[in-house]
This record gives structure tokens, C-alpha cells and sequence, in this order.
């Protein structure tokens, strides 16, 4: 405890008084993990971990956490529970095929989370159920065939989400659920087929899809009838021969970029772009249709 004396002057006689502070005295971070860099205890870089390293005694001021090239096939419950400053991780080539319960539990300043690179195949409903202020989810070259009804539900926060390079075959009703502050939505090169008419149900501030290199056979239409404030759309790399007058329905009203680059396109109906009054971008590159 420290007393500080200080003098006031002013039009009253002089007044002296004093200002008790506590004296405090910062604790010493926890020293950088065995095998770890460590930028000024903010930036922690971790190579050939294992599963039985988790959880990381990290500096308690750690921001960010990078797991790179592991041996981790489960991410087990309360992995982080000891690191909850993280706002940026990333979990990357790690052999990872299941994200259990309460993996993330802890983690309520998370807002940037990667898992790219693994081998996950289902992701099971409220997988991401402790990090409900995420804004970016990174899931791309994972194996996920199956999103479970409300995997999603409790990133009422989150912005983009991408899920390229996956084994996605069929988008089912709502499930993108929950995610309506969702602006960016990557899904392609993946296996997608099939897209129900209340897929994006949901997502109604969706600024940008991308459904390019996929195995769709036609527009979506009835999926996106919900959009009303998609600005992007790109379906490149189907195979979409016809564009009829109701291809575009009033969900797309107000899209700028429409990408439709080698999708067998061979035939476009009288009126099938008449539904865009804000089109500033059209590619339709490598088809087999006259423009």
C-alpha cells in the first residue's frame, strides 16, 4: 500500500489530503508450452501435439492459439476450459474426426475458429454450443457429409461459414438454423445435389452464396425465395443447361453478381434476367449458349 500526499490550491486555504493506492503487482505469465512459440504471450504456435497434451497450460494472456499438425482424432469436452481469453483458434491438419459436447465450453470471447484440414464427417447438433459470440467459422477440406438438426443453432452471432470442400450431398430444411446474423455462406466444392426448398429458411441477411463446383442440375430456386438481401451468387461448375423466365425468383431481386461460368449452359429463355434491377456483374464464361 502506497499514500500519496497531495496539495490543492485554490481560494480556500491551502488543503491537504491524502490518496491511499493499492499497490499491484502483475502476476508472471505461465511460461511458453513445451514445443510452442510464443509471440509476447499473445500468439501461441503449437506443431505435433498429441491428445494427451490437451488441455494447454497457456499465458493467461494468450489471444490467440494455433494447433497445427497433430494427433488429435476427438476434441474432447473442456479441451479449453483453462483458456478463456482466446479469441482466435485454429485447429489445423490435426487428424480430427469428432468435435465432442462441450469441447469449446469456456471459450466466450472465441470469435474466430478454425478446423480445417481434418477428417470430420458429422458435425452433431449444438456442436459449437459454448461459443455463442463466434463470428467466423472456418470448416473447409474436413469430410462432413451430415450437419445435424441445430449444429448451428447457437451462433446467433456468426457472419461467415464456410464449408467448402466437403462431402456434402443433400442441404435439408433449416439446416442453417439459427444463424441469422449469417452473411457469407461458402458451400462449394462439395457433392451437392439436392437443396430443400427451406434449407436457408433462416439466413435472411445472407449477403453472398457460393454453390460453385458442385452437382446441381438446375437453379434452386424455391431454396432462395426467402433472400432478400443476397448480393452475391455464384454456381459455377454445375451443370445447368436452361435458364427459363422463373429461374430467378424474387428472393434474388436485389443481387449484383450472378457467376454461372461452365454450367453446360446451352439455352436462356426470353425474360430469365428480367427479375434483376441491380445487376451490375454477370460471367458466363465456357458454355455452349450464344450470348
Amino acid at each position: 500500500m502506497v499514500s500519496v500526499w497531495f496539495l490543492l490550491c485554490s481560494v480556500t486555504p491551502w488543503v491537504y489530503f491524502t490518496l491511499t493506492v493499492e499497490s499491484v503487482v502483475p502476476s508472471a505469465p505461465t511460461q511458453c508450452p513445451p514445443g510452442c512459440t510464443c509471440i509476447h504471450h499473445h500468439h501461441v504456435t503449437c506443431v505435433n501435439f498429441s491428445l494427451s497434451d490437451l488441455p494447454i497450460e497457456l499465458p493467461k494472456t494468450t489471444l490467440r492459439l494455433i494447433l497445427n499438425s497433430g494427433q488429435m482424432p476427438v476434441i474432447p469436452g473442456d479441451s479449453f476450459l483453462n483458456n478463456s481469453s482466446l479469441i482466435s483458434l485454429q485447429l489445423h491438419n490435426s487428424n480430427i474426426q469428432q468435435i465432442s459436447p462441450g469441447a469449446f465450453k469456456g471459450l466466450s470471447k472465441l470469435r474466430t475458429l478454425h478446423v480445417v484440414g481434418n477428417n470430420i464427417e458429422t458435425l452433431p447438433t449444438a456442436s459449437f454450443g459454448n461459443i455463442t459470440g463466434l463470428r467466423l467459422l472456418y470448416l473447409q477440406h474436413n469430410l462432413i457429409a451430415n450437419i445435424m438438426p441445430g449444429a448451428f443453432s447457437s451462433l446467433r452471432n456468426l457472419m461467415t461459414l464456410d464449408l467448402s470442400y466437403n462431402n456434402l450431398v443433400v442441404l435439408m430444411d433449416q439446416m442453417f438454423r439459427g444463424l441469422r446474423a449469417l452473411l457469407w455462406l461458402h458451400l462449394g466444392n462439395n457433392r451437392i445435389a439436392v437443396i430443400s426448398s427451406k434449407a436457408f429458411e433462416d439466413n435472411l441477411s445472407l449477403r453472398l452464396l457460393k454453390l460453385d463446383s458442385n452437382r446441381l442440375t438446375a437453379v434452386p430456386t424455391k431454396a432462395m425465395h426467402s433472400f432478400s438481401r443476397l448480393s452475391s451468387l455464384s454456381l459455377s461448375n454445375n451443370i445447368i443447361p436452361r435458364l427459363s423466365s422463373g429461374t430467378f425468383g424474387p428472393g434474388l431481386r436485389y443481387l449484383q453478381s450472378l457467376y454461372l461460368d461452365n454450367t453446360s449452359l446451352a439455352e436462356i429463355s426470353s425474360g430469365a434476367f428480367s427479375m434483376f434491377r441491380n445487376l451490375k456483374a454477370l460471367s458466363m464464361r465456357n458454355n455452349r449458349c450464344n450470348i
